[in-house]
């Protein structure tokens, strides 16, 4: 037996070792290959079994996208309606000469703009029903003789609705009164404070008309709610309450940042100083202040800021302060144009000022006055070339 083993222990040896090879063999095989794919295999079963929820459920189902989708067509047919919207309102903005934007360059055009404006200024007057009090000379006559003349103008305004200055009330550039013709980029931003003054004027003269027929009395001085428009002042300069602070900006529109914020490249930007509560786009829109100050009855003046925030004229109030009117006040202030503060009435008085916003679309076709993005080399040479032919010009006007 001894023998047997002897003469066989060899092929027992051999055959131990193949065993051990084998089962470290299996053994690494399972641990480097089958037991991850065991937790894949898990892994997947799991993602099956919850993809299969979520199909055979209420949270997902392909009725659920098709109504996501419809929703996203309708958001996106929404948006375009809202721009074609915008679109048409700024359509409805009539030019005060046809034929100027966006890049006319027929300077006489230009010239026939600054009549335009003047009269446009008085049609606001004619709309409000406004008139300018006018002081009887009294040189060579009698203290009588003037007093009567000043007791007929006195009762010659009263019968207006407002009192108002078409010169001096308005925003009227001082280049109308020169003899050369503005720039393009002049005539651009009035034609913006015309559109402008144009909403705020139509919602005095519909609140005062409004408050008069529920009162039964004539649409006069004394019985109107807004009784003087002292002033309509646009861009950011003039956008700034009196006696407040309040830090006035230097461009005529609100910037992209607040005056001294360092952005760096890249970042994105802080919010621009405007109650909108966004930055402007200049590819869209920018935000274009202004400041109004009025002589109201002190029960309407919060009705006149609500009406500048409720109409669809892309208006919005920014701040406002109303300062009581008493007989002495109105003596020591120059700003109103009434004789006597009876001229305006018994009720009580305050002088409003109101700084606000007004939306200037540039998107194409949401404006007449908005520029190409790109100018043609034509009109570029044009341009050029009415600039050459106005410069002996102007030479000879400033000799």
């Amino acid at each position: 037996m001894m023998e047997t083993i002897k003469r066989h222990a060899f092929l027992l040896g051999l055959a131990a070792g193949v065993v051990v090879v084998s089962l470290a063999v299996v053994l690494t095989v399972y641990l480097v290959y089958v037991a991850p794919n065991a937790d894949m295999r898990r892994t997947l079963s799991s993602t099956r079994t919850r993809a299969k929820s979520l199909m055979s459920g209420g949270l997902f189902s392909q009725d659920l996208v098709k109504q996501m989708a419809d929703q996203v067509e309708g958001r996106k047919k929404q948006h375009e309606e809202l721009l074609n919207y915008i679109r048409g309102l700024g359509r409805q903005r009539k030019p005060l000469v046809d034929g100027l934007f966006p890049t006319s360059t027929d300077i006489s055009l230009r010239h026939s703009f600054k009549t335009e404006y003047d009269k446009t200024l008085e049609g606001y007057m004619k709309r409000l029903g406004a008139t300018t009090p006018k002081r009887p000379a009294v040189k060579g006559k009698t203290s009588t003789e003037a007093n009567e003349e000043l007791q007929k103008e006195i009762k010659r305004y009263q019968s207006f609705t407002m009192m108002a200055h078409p010169k001096q009330s308005f925003q009227r550039p001082d280049w109308i009164d020169r003899q050369d013709a503005p720039s393009m980029e002049m005539v651009r931003q009035s034609q913006e404070d015309a559109w402008l003054m144009e909403d705020i004027v139509e919602i005095i003269a519909v609140m005062n008309a409004e408050i008069a027929k529920a009162r039964k009395v004539k649409p006069e001085v004394a019985n109107v709610p807004i009784k003087e428009l002292i002033e309509i002042r646009v861009g950011g300069e003039m956008a700034v309450l009196r006696d407040a602070k309040m830090s006035g900006l230097g461009a005529r529109y609100r910037p992209l940042t607040a005056p001294g914020v360092q952005v760096q490249e890249g970042a994105p930007l802080p919010p621009a100083p405007t109650l909108l509560g966004r930055n402007p786009k200049p590819e869209f829109f920018e935000i274009l202040p202004f400041r109004m100050a009025v002589v109201a009855e002190a029960q309407y003046a919060g009705e006149l800021v609500r009406r500048l925030k409720g109409r669809e004229t892309f208006l919005s109030v920014e701040a406002w302060q109303m300062k009581p009117i008493t007989d002495v006040s109105f003596e020591r202030s120059n700003d109103f144009m009434g004789a006597s503060r009876e001229d305006y009435g018994t009720e009580g008085l305050v002088r409003l000022e109101v700084v606000g916003e007004s939306l200037v679309f540039t998107l194409p076709g949401g404006r007449v006055t908005a520029l190409a993005k790109a100018p043609a080399a034509g009109a570029k040479k044009a341009a050029t070339d009415e600039e050459d032919a106005a410069t002996p010009a102007k030479k000879d006007a400033k000799r």
